[in-house]
């Protein structure tokens, strides 16, 4: 019985040792002592002892090899033309071992054995260059500070805007592969935005205004109960009769093309004015802020005036910013595109009621959209079209035929307005420096829209009023029979 024994342990070590040196002569075939982590095992166990395996790969390297003898456990595994290294780490991390390489030679043991026996505390300082140290120093106790036998501790300098990291020599590995990752270049994003506002006024007035007064005295002084329009022309023939030639204003009504003259009956004044004028103004406004902003940061750009005004007497005083005022937080993906968190703001304020109210004109305008990079998109904009009418006319002397113009004044007012709101976003890959700035800035786009490169369609507001042609009074409007009855005036 003992013998059988003796002869079956002598069988297991023979047929251990046969399988150590097929596996070794395998391994042999690739081997390189040259590059040790290049050398590639084909291994295959089963229910082998760990310490064995571990030895089986380790043999034929140039290394030599300490193992625990606390590790047990079996382990059975199938790799084919894998580096041996990799093949090592991948027992070691399923058995919850670890490695510490000590000149030529490699101890295996658990992760604690090797921590408080090989691992001595070690300090490296880390400058940062484009990351801040304080957001850098968080990532890293989070994410590699979990692990209990870490012994990581991060420090933050500020003045050098740099990490002093102590920790051991396998965690530095994972902290320099980390800082690497996140201390790189933030790229930036130009954003160009235009704020056009077009704005168009015609006035137009054809026709005959009566102006009237009464309360005049004898001695040609206008009474307590004058009334009326007033307003009669000085230097006429009535005037000249007058004692008091300054009891009227020295300025026609209106425009006042023709008078014809003055009419007097006791305290009655009449005064008969031809009005034909017509007016037309075109106003162009342009607000173009720039700014640059990094990715995923939030930049303001404020630029206009502070109104302080104090709504009553005991009330504290209050302050409104007017002016263009842009908030833009950008965010630039993979793809190329842009995505733009923008707050814009375009006002103008006026004091009112002595200093005591603030009026406030408002544009404005808030969005999330995506963009192209380099890409301009209208964003919003808004059309606004008035247009008044005003007639006046005396009460039948105004229905009589071939005199009733004598006796109408007619008045149009179209006006027109049109925003809308531009913006080109431009990614900035490289530093910018100050003397490059406005060469940056200064593209095609820029500046003030000129009649070739922008023509919004109010710039010729006369094509939406009116009966169309070039009349920005729309034509016709007096009535076919005006010019008939005036031999086409």
């Amino acid at each position: 019985m003992k013998l059988r024994k003796d002869l079956l342990k002598i069988g297991t070590g023979l047929f251990l040792t046969f399988c150590l040196t097929t596996i070794t002569v395998q391994a042999a075939d690739d081997f390189d002592e040259s590059e040790d982590s290049g050398y590639k095992i084909n291994l295959r166990l089963s229910n082998t002892p760990l310490s064995l395996a571990i030895s089986s790969i380790i043999l034929k390297t140039k290394f030599n090899v300490i193992i625990d003898p606390k590790i047990k456990g079996k382990v059975t595994m199938d790799l084919k033309q894998v580096p041996w290294e990799e093949g090592l780490d991948l027992i070691l991390k399923t058995n919850n071992l670890a490695k510490r390489r000590i000149g030529k030679t490699l101890v295996i043991a658990t992760k604690k054995t090797i921590t408080d026996n090989f691992d001595e505390g070690l300090t490296k300082t880390y400058p940062l260059r484009y990351a801040k140290a304080k957001d850098i120093q968080g990532i890293i106790t989070a994410l590699l500070g979990q692990n209990a036998n870490a012994k990581l501790n991060v420090q933050v300098e500020d003045r050098l805007n740099a990490l002093i990291v102590s920790t051991t020599e396998g965690m530095f590995k994972r902290v320099d592969d980390l800082i690497s990752k996140l201390d790189r270049p933030v790229p930036q994003v130009m954003l160009d935005v235009k704020i056009v506002e077009v704005s168009s006024n015609f006035s137009n007035n054809l026709g005959f205004k009566w102006n009237w007064s009464t309360g005049g005295e004898a001695d040609g002084n206008i009474g307590e109960g004058a009334e009326g329009g007033g307003g009669i022309l000085a230097y006429t023939e009535f005037q000249r009769t007058l004692e008091n030639s300054n009891a009227y204003a020295d300025t026609p009504q209106g425009s006042a093309l023709t008078s014809f003259g003055d009419f007097y009956r006791k305290n009655l004044f009449f005064n008969a004015v031809f009005d034909a004028l017509t007016t037309s103004s075109d106003n162009r406004t342009l607000a173009s802020p720039r700014i640059i902003a990094m990715n995923g940061q939030k930049a303001t750009l404020n630029i206009g005036e502070e109104f302080t005004f104090q709504t009553g007497a005991d009330s504290p005083s209050q302050s409104k910013d007017t002016g263009t005022i842009l908030n833009v937080i950008p965010q630039i993906n993979n793809d190329g595109f842009i995505v733009l968190d923008l707050d814009l703001e375009k006002s103008t304020g006026k004091l009112t009621d002595g200093g005591r109210g603030l009026t406030v004109d408002k544009t404005s305008l808030k969005t999330t959209l995506q963009v192209h990079d380099n890409e301009e998109i209208l964003v919003g904009g808004i059309v606004i079209e008035t247009e008044n009418k005003s007639e006046t006319r005396i009460p039948f002397l105004s229905n009589l035929p071939f005199i009733k113009h004598l006796f109408i004044s007619k008045s149009i007012t179209p006006f027109s307005k049109e925003i809308v709101i531009l913006i080109t976003p431009k990614i900035v890959k490289q530093s910018i420096a100050t003397t490059d700035f406005g060469e940056l800035v200064a593209d095609n786009g820029g500046g003030l829209p000129n009649s070739t490169s922008f023509n919004p369609t109010l710039d010729k507001p006369s094509t939406s009023f009116g009966g169309g042609g070039d009349d920005p009074t729309g034509g016709d409007e007096f009535g076919d029979d005006f010019g008939d009855d005036f031999g086409g005036l």
